[in-house]
């Protein structure tokens, strides 16, 4: 991590910029070394009773041999851009365990890699077509500031969707990877269909028709999640959870200051909200140093704050008819994109003066509507009483 560490801050204090470089294959590597020593730690140091479910599946009680070790770093499908996975799924891999579900079933990886496949090489031809006119700085052009406001914010979501697409390529072409060397298969379906997502790193269907930021989240980058939450929040007093996984975070992605006015402002905002800043600020050093990683981490936070309290307020008033439901669903369908564009562009400009720039070109109008969602609406719109019965029993829990 130190070395990680020092990479973000080269990038950051001497190239200045975004480059391709050795980077992203360390912060997967970052990612598998100390989830690997957690789990040496959970089988060699702590009792069974002290773990959960998740930590003693996957703890060992014996240091790998060294080319067991080398052969899981340095993994050839997921060696450039992950997504993680655990040693014990790596081991079952390698000795064939994964794919041993009974003699009258048969799995085979074709069906859903050749799909990821096809999906992969859709969003590169999108890459090659659109690249030369996705630049996220562009938004900010005096060129494109002075088109009418509904073109600007056609081509501002439009850049910032292609930004997407930049990932779904590489992460669904690393899982299809994956998935035709006969690794990612996860049991199966309540239907009885085999599933090859166990190093899914996103689900862009999910992600695009997400109704709250929440539920973009819980798609999105899904195995940097996993790692956040089993070596920060899961392993840090109870005060220090959110803290600790916020600077983490921050620490993983680089030292672009961006990163880290993102992922804090979210971390205190989280810590106010009784909820996660420690695994916000480690993914934020793990991204890197520039500031926009912050800027938009931080204010991811803030708006699944307020996503959280507009749920609690408004979403019951919504229940009683399809009709109204349905309203519902497009209105959070709606507030959703817009927020996650906000939040987002920060992150791809990774400086801070684009992104403060294009807040204040919008008059923060997403952090200003966050606070009085969380400030205001409680009083104007009132949760049902079995809403604050509840908060008030998981208060006591808690206390």
């Amino acid at each position: 991590m130190g070395y990680l560490i020092f990479i973000h801050w080269y990038r950051w204090y001497v190239l200045t910029a975004y480059y391709i470089d050795v980077t992203g294959p360390l912060m997967v590597l970052v990612q598998k070394t100390t989830v690997l020593a957690f789990s040496l730690h959970d089988g060699k140091v702590k009792k069974k009773e002290e773990l959960n479910e998740i930590q003693k599946r996957e703890a060992i009680s014996n240091v790998p041999p060294i080319l067991d070790y080398l052969g899981y770093m340095f993994q050839f499908q997921t060696i450039l851009t992950g997504p993680l996975c655990f040693y014990t799924d790596f081991q079952r891999f390698i000795s064939g365990e994964n794919l041993k579900v009974g003699e009258n079933k048969t799995v085979t990886p074709w069906k859903p890699a050749i799909s990821k496949m096809i999906f992969s090489i859709f969003c590169l031809i999108m890459i090659i077509y659109f690249g030369r006119s996705i630049d996220p700085t562009l938004v900010a052009d005096p060129k494109y500031l002075a088109m009418p406001w509904y073109k600007w914010a056609v081509f501002f979501f439009f850049c910032i969707f292609m930004q997407r697409v930049q990932y779904y390529y590489a992460w669904v072409l690393a899982d299809a990877v994956c998935n035709l060397s006969g690794f990612g298969f996860n049991g199966f379906d309540k239907d009885g269909e085999p599933k090859w997502d166990l190093v899914s790193n996103v689900d862009p269907y999910k992600v695009e028709m997400a109704l709250s930021f929440k539920e973009t989240l819980d798609a999105w980058n899904c195995t940097t999640m996993y790692w956040l939450r089993r070596v920060a929040y899961d392993r840090v007093p109870k005060r220090w959870k959110t803290f600790s996984t916020y600077l983490l975070s921050a620490m993983w992605h680089g030292l672009f200051v961006g990163y880290y006015m993102t992922f804090l402002t979210g971390a205190l905002i989280t810590i106010s909200a009784r909820t996660t800043f420690s695994t916000y600020l480690l993914s934020a050093m793990w991204h890197g140093l520039f500031v926009g990683y912050y800027m938009t981490f931080l204010t991811g936070a803030l708006i699944t704050i307020s996503a959280r309290t507009v749920r609690r307020c408004v979403r019951w008033r919504f229940q009683n008819s399809k009709s109204s439901r349905f309203f519902y669903d497009v209105l959070t369908f709606l507030a959703t994109k817009v927020a996650l564009a906000y939040a987002t562009y920060p992150f791809v400009t990774i400086h801070f003066n684009p992104g403060f720039f294009i807040y204040k070109r919008v008059y923060f109008f997403v952090h200003i509507l966050a606070i009085l969602s969380i400030l205001l609406l409680p009083k104007i719109l009132p949760p049902p009483k079995s809403d604050k019965l509840d908060k008030e029993r998981n208060g006591l829990k808690e206390e």
